[in-house]
């Protein structure tokens, strides 16, 4: 019925009220199934099985809903109520520094309204990317936050069987360096770059250094600092009162600053 109302651009729960109460034609209390007031109302009517039992077959279900259930011959009514649950449980939006070992983490829930098994399958769209990720023992689906996804703010969409939730995830920039000077006539030059995640240094990773079509690899140490020498023979090919581009890498994530040229 939501998709009905789709088709006109309608939100259901906008216009709709559900179960609205009314009375009859031989003035007992009854209950419209769909009334838009001054539209559209709509009730609807089931055939029972030999055994007097009526099955209704909801698709898709966004909020609790009452269903009132009425004999047409003695005209007894029953109430019953549905409550809807969530596929996803413990969904949480992600903090964290650039590929920190950070996980999406989310709890899948059955059609009984347990927890998943193993080997169930959530998609989950990322930065432009689609993962299949399989639930394990417990019904938890775990992400773990890619290289490729570089500084910046992104949303989840995590899909199941129909349902899909939204989340972000932000990404904080864990490299960092300086503007630099050298003089024409300097032997060398030190480029320091730190690799931290907030105050703890991250060691022994290796970041690449780019400058005037050179490459130039150093590892961070225990304080999460590589330093990078651009020799003589360097320098002397960069021209006095000239900036040129320095890229700094870890991984998929890269920072930029400049050298500057002085007699």
């Amino acid at each position: 019925m939501r998709d009905f109302f789709h088709i006109f651009g309608v939100d259901i729960h906008e216009v709709v009220v559900f179960e609205e109460a009314v009375k009859k034609f031989d003035g007992s209390q009854g209950f419209i199934d769909v009334f838009w007031k001054g539209k559209l109302l709509i009730e609807h009517k089931y055939t029972s099985d030999d055994s007097g039992y009526v099955t209704v077959k909801f698709t898709k279900l966004a909020q609790a809903q009452k269903i009132v259930v009425t004999n047409p011959v003695s005209n007894e009514s029953k109430t019953i109520n549905i409550n809807v649950v969530s596929r996803f449980s413990g969904a949480s939006d992600v903090v964290m520094y650039y590929f920190d070992g950070s996980k999406f983490k989310v709890k899948v829930i059955g059609d009984d309204g347990n927890a998943v098994g193993k080997n169930q399958v959530v998609t989950i769209s990322l930065n432009k990317k689609t993962y299949r990720v399989k639930t394990d023992e417990k019904g938890f689906a775990v992400l773990k936050i890619p290289n490729t996804v570089k500084p910046g703010k992104y949303q989840w969409a995590v899909t199941y069987k129909g349902q899909t939730i939204k989340k972000t995830v932000k990404v904080k920039q864990n490299l960092k360096t300086k503007k630099y000077t050298v003089r024409k006539s300097a032997k060398k030059l030190i480029i320091k770059a730190t690799l931290k995640n907030g105050k703890k240094a991250v060691k022994n990773k290796k970041l690449i250094l780019k400058i005037k079509g050179k490459k130039i690899a150093a590892k961070t140490n225990k304080k999460g600092v590589a330093k990078f020498t651009i020799k003589k023979n360097v320098i002397k090919r960069l021209k006095v009162g000239k900036k040129y581009a320095v890229k700094i890498s870890y991984l998929k994530n890269t920072i930029k600053t400049t050298v500057k040229v002085k007699r």
